[in-house]
């Protein structure tokens, strides 16, 4: 990772009927006013590959089909390495709790 540039946060709003499930993917999320914000980070090439101006479209790409079915909107921020880095072991986390 050369600069902190490469990564971007980028915050996906969606609908708050998918709390429930959001939590058995053991996804974080926060509650807003306007729904449920879940995010990713992505390094620059990623951004380019999966981007959409469509948020579903955007959304289905980063994350499936049946969560993007309810996004609403997204947001792009500068991420720091240590957001990525932490964003990285929560994804390690995932994936061994999916495979029990």
């Amino acid at each position: 990772m050369q600069d902190n540039q490469e990564l971007k946060k980028i915050i996906f709003t969606i609908d708050l009927d998918l709390e429930e499930l959001l939590d058995f993917m053991r996804l974080p999320y926060s509650k807003t006013e306007s729904g449920l914000e879940i995010f990713c980070i992505l390094k620059a090439q990623e951004l380019k590959e999966y981007f959409s101006e469509n948020p579903q479209e955007f959304c289905k790409s980063v994350f499936n089909p049946e969560i993007a079915e309810t996004c609403s909107d997204f947001k792009i921020h500068k991420a720091t390495l240590n957001e990525y880095k932490e964003y990285e072991t929560d994804l390690k986390k995932q994936e061994e709790w999916a495979m029990r």
